[in-house]
């Protein structure tokens, strides 16, 4: 009988002690490899482009440490892996971090108090293909969206080229006036084009309209080139 392949685990974690936790966990699972454990992006990116791993287990505090986007570190990843499914996970939510994840389109996001042997459950279903967000801040705002919408077919959101452009700039956390310089226009128009979004999301404010987007399918269009 042949034996299934090994699911090969990369982890990037700031913390040596939940380092050492995942470290013992996984060595009495046979099916899973564990290629590396590294606590930064430079040696994450080296060992993705070694070990061509299946999953990146990442921590959300290097995006803030090494000033990085989760749009370019998943640009980066897969790059040099393009299979490669990646999942977020944090001690502390924040609702504008979790925006910025999501519309980088992870296959993943999860808090570090979740269960080891839950977490590699749900690891082993983002190898298979699916995609599992576990976060209090995301379902919240889920429920809200299908208790507002009552069981009824929701009109399909229309944004405009120039939204979605400011959208994007958005989930980075740019201000107005950082998007009117972004995108060359009057600080005056990019407040017009937020409160556009934000009526086209039915989002209370920003983080909301950013929420909102990941939600209905719009993150993978900030990847995308986007005409004026």
């Amino acid at each position: 009988m042949l034996r299934q392949t090994r699911v090969k685990l990369l982890i990037v974690e700031t913390n040596d002690f939940i380092k050492l936790g995942i470290e013992t966990f996984l060595s009495s699972h046979d099916d899973w490899e564990l290629v590396a454990v590294v606590r930064n992006f430079a040696a994450a990116v080296e060992a993705c482009h070694v070990q061509s791993p299946d999953v990146i287990l990442l921590d959300a505090n290097i995006l803030g440490e090494d000033t990085l986007s989760p749009t370019a570190v998943s640009k980066v990843f897969k790059s040099y892996a393009p299979h490669v499914r990646i999942a977020y996970w944090t001690e502390r939510e924040a609702p504008e971090l979790l925006a910025e994840i999501l519309m980088s389109n992870p296959e993943g996001y999860f808090r570090k108090d979740t269960n080891l042997q839950d977490l590699l459950i749900s690891l082993s279903q983002i190898a298979r293909g699916r995609k599992l967000l576990s976060s209090q801040l995301y379902l919240s705002s889920l429920i809200s969206y299908f208790k507002a919408d009552n069981g009824k077919n929701e009109t399909p959101i229309m944004l405009t080229p120039r939204e979605l452009q400011v959208l994007r700039l958005l989930s980075q956390g740019h201000s107005n006036s950082e998007i009117s310089d972004q995108l060359g226009i009057r600080v005056s128009t990019a407040s017009v084009h937020v409160s556009n979004i934000m009526n086209k999301l039915e989002a209370e404010n920003r983080t909301h309209a950013v929420l909102r987007a990941a939600e209905l399918g719009l993150a993978n269009l900030q990847t995308k080139q986007l005409a004026s």
